[in-house]
């Protein structure tokens, strides 16, 4: 929430008489103080299911040392050659260094993060989209 403080300063700078409105794709509790301090009764639509999962859709999770990881990654890859996912990582740095690791290791791969442009975040989704890209 590294926007929290600008969220702050512009609702502390506003007119009392106002209409306010938040969206979020997740209501982690930071937004849901933003809310209680500057709402007045605020209210909560969902929409979906909350902790739901698609059917079709199978998790497994592997414990390796740290090292070990994108050898991991790879074996569960090349085990899995009619796959296709996405790698999430804790850094846009680390997103970039594994994509370009796969790249240069011969997968169809490439990186997704916030420091991409607009027109690069949706040249990668289309190509996901249309089968092109296997890992993202």
């Amino acid at each position: 929430m590294g926007f929290q403080e600008d969220i702050n300063s512009i609702l502390s700078n506003t007119p009392e008489e106002k209409t306010t409105w938040l969206f979020s794709a997740t209501m982690p509790q930071e937004v849901r103080r933003i809310a209680q301090k500057f709402m007045e009764d605020p209210f909560e639509l969902t929409v979906g299911g909350k902790n739901t999962g698609n059917a079709n859709i199978e998790h497994e999770y592997y414990v390796v040392r740290p090292r070990d990881k994108y050898a991991a990654l790879k074996r569960i890859v090349d085990f899995n050659p009619d796959i296709f996912g996405i790698i999430f990582t804790r850094t846009k740095i680390e997103s970039q260094e594994i994509a370009e690791s796969l790249i240069k290791d011969g997968y169809d791969a490439d990186a997704l993060h916030g420091d991409l442009t607009q027109q690069q975040r949706d040249k990668v989704m289309k190509r996901f989209r249309e089968k092109n890209l296997r890992y993202w």
